[in-house]
């Protein structure tokens, strides 16, 4: 009897920071090498930035916000390129909001079967990065110039998931 994997119908939403601040005149970019050799062997290693699932019912913006302190210890201090709508109450126990987050994301195809949505944010912190053990080692920031070469000199150091994303954030980011 041939037996075949069951893939799960509810997708995986998830997000991530594309994390800035400035030394001087200089804009910075977090990233961490992610390190998680038990359930994600294959990607330990990689240079990625934070991110993580968002909690049932959780708003997006708190799910960003918990990811990034868990993450690497630091606080979002301000968004940018998003829109926030405000939380209209719908009944009594109801809740909905708009918003748009930098760029948004879709794994297709993953391991478990299951498809995965992300919504990626780019946000000014405040703070001195640690790491997450067991999730992330070497925290660093990188100027926007060595971000870019990373990218295209090395994208095989660049945790593939999130790889797009910051290829797009430094090709707008360069535009401004």
């Amino acid at each position: 009897m041939h037996m075949t994997k069951k893939i799960s119908e509810a997708p995986v939403i998830f997000v991530s920071g594309i994390l800035e601040r400035m030394e001087g005149n200089v804009k910075k970019v977090f990233l961490q090498t992610r390190w998680k050799p038990k359930i994600s062997p294959l990607y330990s290693g990689l240079l990625e930035i934070p991110g993580g699932r968002v909690n049932s019912n959780e708003n997006i913006f708190d799910a960003i916000e918990r990811e990034v302190k868990e993450e690497c210890g630091l606080k979002i201090k301000t968004y940018r390129n998003f829109f926030q709508g405000k939380l209209l109450k719908v009944g009594q126990f109801e809740q909905s909001m708009v918003f748009q987050p930098f760029i948004c994301q879709q794994i297709l195809t993953k391991n478990n079967g299951k498809l995965w949505l992300g919504f990626v944010f780019v946000c000014e912190v405040e703070g001195e990065p640690r790491t997450q053990k067991g999730e992330t080692k070497d925290p660093r920031w990188v100027s926007l110039e060595e971000l870019e070469k990373l990218l295209n000199e090395q994208p095989e150091k660049i945790f593939p998931h999130q790889y797009q994303a910051l290829k797009y954030y430094v090709e707008s980011t360069k535009q401004l």
